[in-house]
């Protein structure tokens, strides 16, 4: 397992202001084994990452770190809608690094175009 998932557990179970005993006695475990698994010292299995994602309602994918959103969703850059789209003003959930790849990809290529078109050689204005 990843050592995010012991950070994580950590970290929502300070967030709800639980006892690490108490969070024990709820997930059916001993306060030793759940130290352990905090510290990453010891690795849960896929019933306990079930387990802990239910009793923390958060996805698997965000307990072992694979997304930032608590719900488990992602958002692909292809997703993304263009500045000429008319639903730019949709909420989105998911990751926002890909979102953001995807803005500075599309600045980065509106930005050299620019330049391009300024630029007085013809083999470039040809390019475009």
């Amino acid at each position: 397992m990843n050592k995010d998932f012991s950070r994580i557990i950590k970290l929502l179970r300070r967030e709800r202001g639980i006892s690490q005993r108490q969070a024990a006695l709820d997930l059916d475990i001993s306060p030793a084994l759940l130290s352990h698994y905090e510290k990453g010292i010891r690795e849960g299995n896929l019933d306990f990452v079930l387990k802990v994602a239910d009793y923390y309602d958060v996805s698997c994918d965000y307990l072992l770190g694979r997304t930032l959103d608590k719900d488990g969703y992602k958002i692909s850059p292809e997703n993304v809608p263009d500045s000429e789209d008319s639903n730019v003003d949709k909420i989105f959930k998911g990751n926002v690094v890909s979102t953001l790849n995807k803005k500075l990809i599309v600045n980065s290529i509106s930005v050299i175009f620019d330049l391009i078109k300024r630029c007085n050689d013809k083999k470039f204005r040809n390019f475009l």
